[in-house]
């Protein structure tokens, strides 16, 4: 396990292991602990929800399947009253369909056994905007507007259903955390051109879609409306094997 401290006091852990099940079947792995960020506003009692993760295993040596990955960290922040796009990056080794929905983080109930869990909260409001809350089940893309002059944390949970000619084989759930900012005086940056130079690409919006095997050279061009600045570009980069 590792771990560090991002910005606005921000814990994220890594963790990693190797498990060698003893046949085909259906599996479960959950991980869960106490307690949740004091500050988070879409939880009736943050302090007292447990935070649980599940993934859901079906081995089956004659149909393999691996799980998407994400390539967006899942934590993001961002001024109030400012329009606001989130994507995950889905990445799929397997090339397998991907369809998006808002789902509800988990708690574990007290004394339950099995799949005994309560929502943490509810999906309708799951953070404080200005308009609508919306996700687009074929990106996975969340677009909102935060509320205006309101400093907030909150967690949403995304969840991806894998289907492979047809046929659902698999699901994923990602809590994601939104750290609203309040009076941010900073202007976001623009990622204004992906401009292919090579190859037969196809782009739509901000992806770039190239065959496998072949080699793409591309230039990116970033503003920022605040002059003084200074921008660091990263990038978060998913392979096929």
């Amino acid at each position: 396990m590792s771990s560090m401290i991002a910005a606005y006091g921000v814990e994220i852990y890594h963790f990693s292991d190797s498990i060698t099940f003893p046949g085909n079947g259906y599996y479960m792995i959950k991980w869960s602990d106490c307690c949740r960020n004091g500050a988070i506003i879409n939880m009736s009692n943050p302090l007292s929800e447990n935070m649980t993760f599940l993934t859901y295993i079906n081995v089956d040596s004659a149909n393999p399947n691996s799980s998407p990955t994400f390539l967006t960290p899942p934590v993001s922040y961002l001024p109030a009253d400012t329009l606001w796009q989130y994507n995950p990056l889905p990445f799929d080794p397997d090339g397998d369909s991907l369809v998006f929905s808002i789902s509800t983080p988990l708690d574990a109930a007290p004394g339950a056994s099995g799949l005994g869990y309560n929502g943490a909260f509810s999906i309708a409001q799951p953070l404080c905007t200005n308009g609508t809350f919306t996700s687009n089940p074929n990106s996975g893309q969340i677009s909102f507007t935060p509320c205006a002059g309101q400093a907030q944390y909150a967690v949403v949970g995304i969840q991806v259903q894998e289907y492979r000619n047809g046929i659902l084989i698999g699901t994923t759930i990602r809590e994601v955390t939104f750290v609203v900012l309040q009076n941010c005086l900073n202007t976001a940056s623009n990622i204004d051109t992906i401009n292919p130079t090579n190859g037969t690409i196809a782009v739509i919006g901000q992806n770039v879609e190239v065959c496998k095997g072949q080699t793409i050279t591309f230039t990116v061009l970033v503003t920022d409306p605040d002059t003084n600045d200074i921008l660091t570009v990263t990038s978060n980069i998913g392979l096929a094997p």
